[in-house]
């Protein structure tokens, strides 16, 4: 009696090391994913050229963009949507990645989602506050069509138009863009020892 038991308990245990074995590796192969995806958009990103072929724009010219006529649709879209914005955004995901590749935990996934979103949202108004130069391509600015609604709405709720007032606005943004991109990002010491911890204790 005592020997089932005690070969029942070890096949518990052995499930339940294979079942979190599993785990971490999926985790791991998550955070690895998340990183490739940064890393490629940001190559895709840094290689944009308004020339290349996209979805609006059928063109036989050679493409620059180093991966191929997919990294020139991705990053004509996110340049054309978001702007300059689309930089800030990618951060939080890189960050993501790594701590998934290391910590395996990442923590109020849900809270740090919505203040990546917020802070991507900002950042782009933020990039369209600013004054485009002369070489910036597009018709909108540099924070895209979603920076400029973003921005529009902002001056119809506070009544700020175009000049110094309107630098209040960058500033507002600014600060939303810092704050929720490094909450996002899990940067606080606090929270770092907290997952760190347990595994050092495991």
């Amino acid at each position: 009696m005592r020997a089932a038991r005690r070969s029942s308990s070890a096949y518990d245990g052995l499930f339940n090391a294979l079942r979190s074995l599993v785990a971490r590796r999926a985790q791991e192969l998550t955070g690895l994913s998340l990183v490739a995806l940064a890393g490629a958009v940001a190559v895709a990103l840094a290689t944009w050229s308004v020339d290349d072929p996209s979805l609006n724009n059928a063109t036989d010219l050679p493409i620059r963009n180093l991966l191929g006529w997919p990294g020139a649709i991705v990053a004509d879209l996110l340049m054309q949507l978001l702007g300059l914005g689309a930089i800030a955004a990618l951060l939080p995901l890189a960050l993501w990645g790594w701590r998934l590749m290391k910590a395996r935990e990442l923590g109020r996934s849900q809270l740090r989602f919505a203040l990546w979103i917020i802070g991507a949202g900002a950042a782009t108004a933020l990039a369209s506050a600013m004054p485009a130069t002369d070489r910036w391509p597009l018709p909108t600015g540099l924070g895209g069509v979603v920076g400029d609604a973003i921005l529009a709405g902002a001056k119809a709720v506070t009544g700020l138009s175009n000049g110094p007032a309107s630098a209040l606005l960058g500033l507002f943004f600014a600060g939303v863009t810092i704050l929720s991109l490094t909450a996002a990002c899990g940067l606080g010491l606090a929270d770092e020892r907290r997952h760190e911890e347990p595994e050092d204790f495991d």
